[in-house]
């Protein structure tokens, strides 16, 4: 067994000076509904910081106390996109949480989406 001064402390994130830790942020959430459409539209935007390439992404709203995937869509580091979501009603919810995960990144923090009728 190795000497506790020998073993090196775990990393987290990166080394000082080095390429920053994955992120995946999500800059813009808003709803809407068309005015003779049932179907909900979801416009979502961010960046994804410290990967490069085209990954997947799965957008999930918070519906009834769990998260609900809505979609996915390929994100590149700037993304901004609409997704036509299956959701006929909000579920009267006074707030509507939403993020994105990239399998392999991370997962953005909830941000609340703007409801526009």
């Amino acid at each position: 067994m190795p000497d506790k001064q020998q073993v090196p402390p775990p990393t987290t994130g990166t080394t000082p000076g080095g390429p920053p830790a994955p992120q995946v942020t999500v800059s813009y959430a808003n709803f809407r509904q068309p005015r003779h459409h049932m179907r909900w539209r979801l416009r979502v935007s961010g960046h994804i910081r410290g990967v490069r390439g085209t990954h997947v992404g799965y957008v999930q709203i918070r519906r009834f106390g769990r998260w609900q995937r809505v979609a996915s869509h390929s994100l590149r580091r700037h993304f901004r996109f609409r997704v036509r979501t299956r959701v006929r009603r909000l579920g009267g919810a006074d707030v509507t949480m939403v993020r994105i995960v990239v399998p392999g990144v991370g997962r953005s923090r909830p941000v609340v989406a703007a409801v526009r009728y």
